[in-house]
């Protein structure tokens, strides 16, 4: 009941975001089997080049799956404390995640704007509407990657269209 989001991953699982945690079908099962993840409401998913999947929650904050689905981090914050403060997203929800051609995470957010959150420095970038004038609306409802790289963004005002090789 309740499944908020669908992913298929490489490896041909389908995984649903439900209002219970994360659930799988793999390819030979008859039903759907409870992954379970710390926390409940579980909406965007994507996995990334190495087969890790990233599940956002709207009560707990970012996962990161393994590749071999046995470990489970929670990332309730992100931030490379050398660098910079540290973004709260313990309590965000996340409509929508892509990975870049860079290997950034795109989160889109209903009403936090778009955050961009780079695994493997910890870094992140976060883009509201009082900071960015090319950012129509801190509500966003979807992200994907084109085939020329751009990130088209759905937003409730509108397309926004950025590439990331440019800023």
């Amino acid at each position: 009941k309740y499944v908020i989001a669908l992913y298929e991953t490489r490896d041909k699982i389908i995984w649903a975001g439900t209002y219970w945690g994360v659930s799988r079908f793999p390819k030979s099962a008859l039903a759907f089997d409870y992954f379970g993840l710390q926390r409940n409401i579980t909406g965007a998913m994507s996995e990334d080049a190495s087969g890790a999947l990233w599940v956002f929650t709207a009560d707990a904050g970012l996962y990161w799956i393994s590749p071999d689905r046995t470990t489970a981090i929670l990332y309730e914050s992100i931030g490379n404390p050398d660098k910079q403060q540290p973004l709260s997203i313990k309590d965000t929800w996340s409509l929508s995640i892509a990975i870049d051609v860079n290997g950034w995470l795109w989160l889109t957010t209903d009403g936090h704007g778009l955050i961009l959150f780079a695994p493997r420095t910890g870094e992140y970038k976060h883009y509201t509407s009082a900071e960015d004038d090319r950012i129509p609306s801190d509500v966003m409802y979807h992200v994907s990657q084109g085939p020329d790289g751009r990130m088209w963004l759905g937003t409730d005002s509108g397309v926004l269209v950025i590439d990331p090789r440019s800023g």
